[in-house]
């Protein structure tokens, strides 16, 4: 469901979204957290409005995934340096992290990663989960990493846009999942 958000003064924001009951307009502006319930009670998709917040220029609360992200971050420079073994992760794993790659058509800092997949699947990823997933994805060909951000190749986004454009009305993970368990990286 679209949803557009405008800032309309200091942390007051308008909407028009696209709701299972027709289009819905904000009478009046409203703080973010307020708007984000009001869109949530109307059924509006909670990462779709996560994305309409951010687009809109409000910050998520991320002191949780920065600090997270603190904490994977060592880890996973250690894996993809092959400094560091890491145990074995379920094909559920690489689909989550590369839809949170894929999410948000652009590269990402590692905190925004942590926060994407927490959006997607309400649970927050460890080190190894992230780790396991990032070394699938490069060995697919389908990571980016520039410094301290990561995304996906050009090739991994339109394969990842075409797989779960294929999936029947599915959750976009599941839809990867599965995939990925039917075609494991080669090499």
């Amino acid at each position: 469901m679209p949803i557009k958000i405008v800032k309309q003064g200091d942390d007051l924001y308008s909407a028009e979204a696209i709701t299972p009951q027709g289009t819905w307009k904000s009478l009046h502006p409203m703080p973010n957290d307020e708007l984000g319930r009001k869109l949530l009670s109307l059924g509006c998709d909670p990462v779709e409005i996560r994305h309409a917040l951010l687009d809109a220029g409000v910050q998520p609360l991320s002191h949780w995934d920065r600090k997270a992200a603190e904490i994977i971050r060592p880890f996973l420079q250690a894996a993809l340096a092959g400094e560091r073994e890491v145990p074995e992760q379920s094909p559920f794993a690489e689909a989550w992290i590369a839809y949170a790659l894929f999410y948000y058509d652009r590269m990402l800092y590692l905190w925004e990663v942590v926060e994407s997949a927490d959006a997607i699947n309400h649970l927050k990823p460890n080190q190894d989960l992230i780790s396991w997933a990032f070394l699938r994805l490069r060995k697919r060909g389908w990571l980016v990493i520039e410094g301290d951000m990561y995304g996906l190749t050009p090739e991994g986004r339109r394969a990842v846009q075409d797989i779960v454009s294929r999936g029947e009305k599915s959750w976009e993970v599941e839809v990867l999942e599965k995939w990925f368990s039917e075609h494991p990286p080669r090499g």
